[in-house]
C-alpha cells in the first residue's frame, strides 16, 4: 500500500500472512502445493516463500486487527506454510532487478522458472530464523 510499506520484520507485525494468504477474489491459477513468493508492497522487494496447503475459502474469521475495509477487500483466503522469510529491507532482493518489470495490479502474477528459482535462492540466502 502506498505510504504504508510492509514492515521489515513482517512476520511479527503481520502474523496473519505467515499462515494464510488473502485475495480479493478466488484465485483460479493457484492450487494446493503451489509455491508462492511474497512481494513486499511499498518496498519493491521479495521477502518470503510459502507453500499453499489447502484450497481457497470464504468461510473464515478475518484477523482481529483488520478494519472493515480490509475485511471487505480480502474475502478469500488460502492456508500456507512458511518455507523461508527474510527482512523486507535494503538487503532483500529487488523484484524489478530480477523480473525486469514492475509488479502488476493483480493479487498475484506468474513468474518463469528462472525468476522463481532466483527469488527463492535469494530469500533462502538472506533467511532469518
Amino acid at each position: 500500500m502506498k505510504g504504508h510499506p510492509l514492515p521489515e520484520e513482517w512476520w511479527r507485525e503481520r502474523p496473519e500472512i505467515v499462515t494464510d494468504i488473502f485475495f480479493s477474489k478466488t484465485p483460479r491459477a493457484i492450487r494446493t502445493d503451489a509455491t508462492l513468493i511474497y512481494y513486499a508492497v511499498g518496498r519493491g522487494c521479495v521477502c518470503g516463500v510459502v507453500q499453499v496447503t489447502g484450497p481457497a475459502s470464504t468461510a473464515f474469521t478475518p484477523p482481529a486487527s483488520w478494519n472493515a475495509a480490509q475485511r471487505a477487500k480480502f474475502p478469500v483466503k488460502m492456508p500456507v506454510k512458511l518455507q523461508w522469510r527474510c527482512r523486507a529491507d535494503a538487503n532483500a532482493v529487488s523484484f524489478k532487478k530480477v523480473h525486469g518489470k514492475r509488479v502488476g495490479q493483480g493479487s498475484y502474477q506468474k513468474l518463469d522458472d528462472r525468476e522463481a528459482e532466483e527469488f527463492i535462492s535469494s530469500i533462502r540466502q538472506r533467511a532469518v530464523p
